[in-house]
């Protein structure tokens, strides 16, 4: 006689531990069936995204999205393809990824005749997830410097400027909530050193310019944002 009795489940738990920004564990309690249950089936919305054979009550999951809500239910199955219909289900919302801080060497602020080293970024969390980046190599010009337009964002979550020369020092000015771009307001990077900052208003510029007399220089522009 055929096995027409689905698996049933007398506790509906769907627990969710060792959540990241990226991935998570989730682990329930088990089904029920008249002969065996057989396999579980974890589903992500409507998309299953594994089975895991009986008796296990747990799948890692990998590639999830940080600061997103995600649904996720669990079905049970036996051998004969019968399959639950009142399987646990729970939400969870990953978090936004932790900032390190990054060491940065051979910047310093011209406010206090370059003498201010700033050693140390630790960034805040994004308030808008960066949705694509551009990375271009500028030719940073004597006198006035070379300007980079950076109205085309919407929002800008992190700007990064390393000075390519071996010799020469790189000034850095950037419109942002706190100043304008100008002369007053300028970072020094030595040669090969990194300036970075999560602080740019999209509408302003950024401006690098060449210490040097009569060359220019280059340098390597990272901005991040959507």
């Amino acid at each position: 006689m055929p096995d027409t009795t689905i698996p049933t489940w007398s506790a509906e738990t769907l627990v969710a531990s060792l959540v990241t920004a990226n991935t998570l564990t989730l682990t329930w309690s088990g089904a029920s069936d008249d002969v065996a249950v057989t396999t579980y089936r974890v589903y992500r919305g409507s998309t299953p995204i594994g089975d895991v054979t009986a008796p296990t009550v747990t799948l890692a999951v990998t590639g999830l999205r940080q600061g997103t809500t995600y649904t996720f239910s669990v079905q049970a199955l036996d051998a004969a393809g019968n399959a639950s219909t009142d399987g646990p289900s729970a939400q969870v919302t990953t978090p936004v990824a932790d900032y390190f801080q990054l060491l940065i060497k051979g910047v310093y602020s011209k406010n206090s005749n370059y003498s201010d080293p700033k050693v140390i970024f630790n960034p805040s969390p994004y308030t808008v997830m960066p949705t694509e980046f551009i990375k271009m190599t500028v030719d940073a010009e004597t006198s006035v410097g070379s300007d980079i337009d950076t109205s085309i964002w919407d929002s800008i979550s992190l700007l990064m400027v390393k000075n390519l020369d071996t010799a020469i020092n790189l000034d850095v000015s950037v419109l942002n909530a706190n100043h304008a771009a100008d002369a007053g307001f300028v970072s020094r990077i030595s040669p090969g050193g990194l300036y970075v900052t999560t602080d740019v208003t999209p509408s302003g510029k950024v401006n690098v310019k060449s210490t040097d007399g009569g060359n220019s220089i280059l340098c390597e522009v990272i901005v991040v944002g959507s």
